[in-house]
């Protein structure tokens, strides 16, 4: 094979490409991933496990090392990290598993989650609330069920601290929850 792109491997598979298009070997030289696609990525976890992930005219979706499809090529921007992946379409933000199950719905304009925090700043129809949900939680605690629920309903113009700081993003919520935000969506 003639590779135009050949890049460093990681857990015995590397992506390589050809005439603009990308494709994934493994440390045989064996194709496992058909060199077709726009874009491949891999990210491997602390289990020596591959996710793979592609876009195929202009959508996003997630392979595993068989080729078979873990989250359907729909998406307009996918980003992964060691615990979740976030995934975007029409503009609108959710969160799935890396098994493609959605544990947070697509429909947020953005989800900000803070390591430190217990919670997650969400925003939808330009006002913001807060989820009782950290996705960290899903690594700390993976075989739970999840099922984030707004716990500050997304109807505020901001939320503040207990500082009185606006949180156009998020910091410092991990203590509110609905019963101490004002109508105004101030702490109380």
């Amino acid at each position: 094979h003639n590779y135009e792109v050949v890049e460093n491997f990681e857990n015995n598979y590397c992506v390589v490409g050809k005439n603009k298009k990308y494709g994934v070997i493994d440390s045989t030289g064996k194709i496992i991933i058909p060199i077709q696609y726009n874009s491949i990525k891999l990210l491997s976890n602390n289990k020596n496990q591959i996710t793979i992930w592609a876009n195929l005219n202009n959508k996003w979706g997630i392979l595993d090392t068989d080729n078979d499809i873990i989250i359907p090529f729909c998406y307009d921007e996918i980003c992964i990290n060691s615990t979740t992946i976030s995934i975007r379409k029409n503009n609108l933000w959710g969160v799935s598993k890396r098994n493609g199950e959605i544990i947070i719905p697509i429909h947020y304009e953005f989800i900000i989650n803070d390591y430190d925090k217990r919670h997650t700043l969400v925003k939808r129809d330009n006002q913001f609330g807060v989820l009782n949900y950290n996705l960290k939680d899903l690594y700390l605690f993976s075989s739970n069920p999840i099922n984030p629920q707004e716990i500050i309903p997304c109807q505020y113009d901001a939320l503040y601290d207990d500082s009185g700081r606006k949180e156009d993003y998020y910091s410092n919520l991990s203590d509110l929850n609905s019963e101490q935000v004002s109508d105004e969506g101030f702490p109380v």
